[in-house]
């Protein structure tokens, strides 16, 4: 069993809150993701999913709720899912959520987009506006 704690990072207008949590095996991204340096504000994320990929909850949850984001993001991202992906070596059942709003088929394709790149079937969630 790990040791791992878990990471939060607030939101701010340009960056999404992230929460990662070790005990449930819940991680999210949430809000708007335009950061000046992509690389530098998922550092801390990958580092804790990397961690975490070693000694995985049974059940592992992404939830993505993104309004916007740019295309650097749109590769993190796409490093994001290819690394959490590895959790299912381990055992763990995992499910990938893509929120979108009802009206938004910008985000609503970018989560087809993505379930077809990682050839992993990512859960499209409509939300009401």
């Amino acid at each position: 069993m790990s040791n791992l704690k878990s990471l939060e990072i607030s939101s701010t207008q340009k960056t999404p809150e992230i929460s990662c949590n070790s005990l449930s095996g819940h991680i999210s991204i949430i809000g708007n993701c335009v950061p000046e340096d992509g690389a530098e504000f998922f550092k801390p994320m990958m580092e804790w999913i990397l961690e975490y990929n070693k000694h995985p909850n049974e059940t592992t949850e992404l939830e993505v709720d993104l309004h916007y984001f740019n295309t650097s993001s749109s590769r993190i991202l796409l490093t994001i899912f290819r690394t959490i992906l590895s959790v299912q070596e381990k055992g763990s059942s995992l499910n990938i959520i893509w929120k979108y709003d009802e009206d938004d088929e910008d985000i609503k394709e970018s989560g087809e987009d993505y379930q077809q790149i990682l050839d992993f079937n990512i859960t499209l969630e409509s939300k009401p506006v």
